[in-house]
């Protein structure tokens, strides 16, 4: 089976009636384009596995399965990839821990060419301009990203980044490359990432308008700076870096709706300040957050932290849902068309499986485990050159 042509989208009115169809499956692909149209990328591309000439109406469907990405290699360390298969929206199962695909074995093929056919279209005609492109190769964790020295390296601008991908999806590619010997299609070493469980949030869980139920913090805290600022300020970015061990730049933060925390102090134990003087020194410091979070271009929580001496208060339920309610729908950080019969302002969620105490915050906070999904990092086979083959590498 030949791998299938991909087309580019150059307007996204051709993809996001299809993707809303869809919701919530299709929401993370679907929520990083309507971003996309806010906050255009210029070296970003919408791919499909149809042509946009093939739509004539707004109820088009292609033939089943299709597949359609969202592609950014440009920002590179960080996430590159989007990615949506229609399988995703006809049903999964479990297997073990992680979701997996019903469909016939007819249609599970096609989709795995299908997105072998995307990596390698990323590959073989997009790579090329982005490697090219100024100062891609000569950047490193002591050049342009010597501000992330506490966390890991990034992978190598060689490689592709494809988050919150469907465990049917990362099966589907994982069952095709670890067959032996000659493939009739590029081979690609995957190395292994943990899945996480997406939680999807509908407006009701989050929308006070909706629920009824205002968002109150306890005594002693607020989401202001003594100055008035909200949200994350650039100056707080080193503090936030040392929590995480996700790679994301301060521009990238800075274009994502943020909430973050101030602590006073219970208030008897709050001090007088000596006169006008003493207030101004206070209001001119730089205030440190002690919990934060973020809503990323996808509309997922991210980075959600609360420091250790200030957790079991409520702080965190409070973070992710005001930031849903910046995100969705105060700060217009999407092209929502809420009047949509599916739309419902859908947020997410991705925590790791075995992180027990998040998961039950997000269930508490009203959020559905919906379906599995990791971060794959895809980096071609160089045959008998490819250290990943001969034991020199992270194999597939």
């Amino acid at each position: 089976m030949a791998l299938p042509k991909y087309y580019a989208h150059p307007e996204p009115d051709t993809l996001v009636p299809l993707l809303q169809s869809q919701l919530p499956r299709s929401g993370p692909l679907l929520r990083r384009i309507q971003h996309d149209i806010v906050r255009k990328s210029p070296t970003a591309c919408y791919l499909a596995t149809f042509s946009p000439a093939a739509r004539p109406s707004a109820a088009f469907e292609p033939p089943t399965p299709w597949l359609v990405a969202y592609v950014d290699l440009y920002v590179w360390p960080e996430t590159q990839v989007w990615v949506y298969s229609s399988l995703e929206a006809e049903g999964t199962t479990s297997c073990g821990d992680r979701s997996t695909f019903k469909s016939s074995d007819f249609h599970l093929n096609q989709a795995r060419m299908q997105v072998i056919g995307l990596i390698s279209h990323c590959f073989e005609e997009l790579f090329p301009r982005f490697l090219a492109s100024s100062g891609v190769l000569d950047s490193s964790t002591t050049g342009r990203y010597k501000d992330q020295l506490r966390s890991p390296p990034p992978n190598p601008p060689t490689t592709l980044l494809l988050g919150t991908v469907h465990s049917g999806v990362v099966k589907l590619l994982r069952d095709a490359m670890t067959l032996s010997g000659p493939l009739p299609y590029p081979r690609y070493h995957l190395p292994y990432a943990d899945d996480c469980m997406k939680y999807s949030f509908c407006r009701l869980s989050y929308d006070p308008a909706c629920n009824h139920t205002p968002l109150i913090l306890p005594p002693g805290y607020r989401c202001r700076s003594l100055n008035g600022l909200e949200g994350f300020q650039p100056y707080q970015y080193g503090l936030v870096r040392s929590r995480t061990y996700i790679a994301r730049s301060k521009t990238a933060l800075q274009n994502m709706a943020s909430v973050v925390l101030y602590y006073d102090g219970p208030e008897d134990s709050k001090q007088e300040t000596n006169g006008d003087e003493g207030n101004q020194e206070t209001k001119d410091a730089q205030e440190m957050p002690i919990a934060w979070t973020f809503l990323g271009y996808d509309a997922s929580l991210l980075s959600l932290y609360v420091e250790p001496e200030h957790r079991g208060r409520g702080l965190a339920a409070f973070l992710a849902k005001s930031v849903m309610q910046r995100g969705m729908l105060e700060k217009g950080q999407f092209s929502l068309a809420m009047e949509h019969e599916k739309e419902d302002g859908w947020a997410f969620a991705d925590v790791a499986l075995d992180n027990h105490a998040s998961r039950r915050v997000m269930e508490k906070m009203g959020g559905e485990p919906a379906w599995t999904a990791a971060w794959i990092v895809a980096q071609p086979c160089r045959g008998e050159q490819c250290a990943s083959c001969t034991g020199n590498g992270t194999s597939g």
